[in-house]
């Protein structure tokens, strides 16, 4: 903005950003609820839209607090947020100390100091909390004037501000997806990630990530190794056209962009289809495991012929490994001249014990087939992450859902062709070594012979590529 109007400095005493900052929050989520809640008052409007094209600062929320209209309710509100008045007015840290690895910075010397570092966090925060606002602002004063606003032949709703809406036909059931004074909720998964509930449905608001997010590597964010929104958009469209088809129970899915908005100042956001009940590896496979031992006759052609296959594989050096727990020596007198695995360390297989393996093929396997429709689309994701899993109740499939494409990058035909065959040597490899080449069964060395043996019968079932090299 042009002008900002200075709020009287707070004595030294109260600038304690640890002390401040939770009264401040609390003060800020008032501030911001009036504002929603007055957001038909054309004061309340002119106030707000300039920051439709303001750059995201430190000082934002400052500035903001600094140009409140002088509303019975706001005046009220503002005038009992003494704690957020000192708290946005403690001077910005320097850009200059502040280094890429946020995250990181106040662990190391000569940087930030770990109060300066949740400061800054929180007030970003704010700061994109005001340009949520922003948008809000300037949709109700459209609405106001009576203007229809429709998209152009790209799909795309332009605003005075510069301000453009994509995708809007995309939420056609959902009108006001990307209105942010239509949303009933929106709570914060991580830092640039957000479930936001509209017209009593949730969805995924995914900010563009930037230097002053926090869920960093270390060694810190990259602007050139991050895509824009609009990106992740054209690539979440790319990984769910068409739809995977699902094969030995398991179903690649990735989560499923609807549109996003994008600010002539840089900000910008996305918008996604909600997935409901995803867990993590380890709930997934536990999941799986009780859903499959539950169905002992769905599984008994498989169970029969997995306890047959797997004798062949109680010689290779990722079912000795079980035994040659105590060194080569110990080996060598467990498996004789002829390095074979004894008769009598060929148990047979319980059920319960092919529950556990079949699900631990299914979690391998759908990381491969995940990569296989990667490599198709030409698409390769440089983080390796973002990957959730589902598993309906009762029923022995897995769905293994994609996410994040903010590090998705475009591979020529030739990387698509050198990528397929170090897919298939690193599911070949699992025969000779427990890790190879990535080829990381997660079976712990607790694991015996015979569910070592087992698993690698049913990968070679489910995937030619799994055939063993002996």
């Amino acid at each position: 903005m042009s002008e900002t109007a200075l709020l009287p400095a707070p004595p030294e005493a109260l600038l304690d950003p640890v002390a401040l900052q939770p009264a401040a929050v609390e003060e800020w989520q008032r501030i911001t609820g009036g504002l929603l809640r007055e957001m038909d008052n054309p004061d309340v409007q002119a106030a707000l839209t300039p920051y439709c094209t303001t750059p995201i600062s430190e000082d934002l929320p400052r500035d903001a607090l600094a140009h409140l209209p002088e509303t019975p309710l706001l005046r009220r509100l503002h005038e009992s947020s003494t704690a957020l008045d000192a708290y946005t007015n403690i001077p910005p840290v320097d850009e200059s100390r502040i280094p890429r690895d946020i995250q990181y910075a106040w662990k190391k010397a000569g940087t930030i100091t770990e109060d300066e570092f949740s400061m800054i966090e929180q007030r970003y925060i704010m700061a994109r909390d005001i340009k949520l606002l922003a948008l809000g602002a300037e949709l109700q004063q459209v609405a106001t004037t009576g203007e229809q606003l429709q998209p152009d032949e790209t799909d795309t709703i332009h605003l005075p501000s510069g301000i453009e809406l994509h995708g809007v036909s995309a939420a056609e059931n959902s009108p006001n997806l990307f209105d942010p004074n239509k949303w009933q909720g929106r709570e914060q998964l991580k830092d640039r990630v957000h479930i936001v509930t509209v017209d009593g449905q949730k969805y995924i608001m995914k900010e563009q990530k930037t230097e002053r997010h926090t869920d960093t590597t270390e060694g810190g964010h990259q602007e050139s190794h991050r895509i824009p929104p609009a990106r992740e958009f054209e690539i979440g469209q790319k990984l769910n056209t068409p739809e995977a088809p699902p094969k030995g129970g398991i179903q690649v899915k990735w989560e499923r962009p609807l549109g996003y908005v994008e600010y002539p100042d840089g900000f910008a956001f996305g918008m996604y289809e909600f997935e409901e009940g995803l867990v993590a590896e380890v709930e997934a496979e536990s999941a799986l495991f009780n859903n499959i031992f539950d169905q002992p006759e769905a599984f008994k052609d498989e169970f029969e012929a997995c306890s047959a296959d797997m004798q062949r594989f109680f010689d290779t050096p990722f079912v000795r490994e079980a035994y040659d727990v105590r060194g080569p020596r110990f080996g060598a007198a467990i498996f004789g001249r002829a390095n074979r695995t004894p008769k009598a360390l060929r148990q047979p297989l319980d059920f319960r014990d092919f529950a556990a393996v079949k699900a631990r093929q299914m979690m391998i396997s759908s990381a491969y087939d995940q990569a296989d429709v990667q490599i198709e689309r030409n698409l390769h994701d440089a983080d390796n992450d973002g990957t959730l899993y589902r598993v309906q109740p009762g029923k022995a499939e897995l769905e293994i859902i994609g996410l994040d494409f903010e590090r998705y990058v475009e591979t020529s035909a030739d990387e698509v062709v050198d990528r397929k065959a170090q897919q298939a040597e690193s599911m070949a490899a699992i025969h000779e070594e427990r890790k190879s080449n990535g080829a990381d069964t997660g079976i712990a060395q607790s694991w015996r012979g015979r569910e070592r043996a087992a698993l690698l019968s049913l990968l070679e079932q489910s995937d030619p590529r799994w055939t063993s090299r002996q």
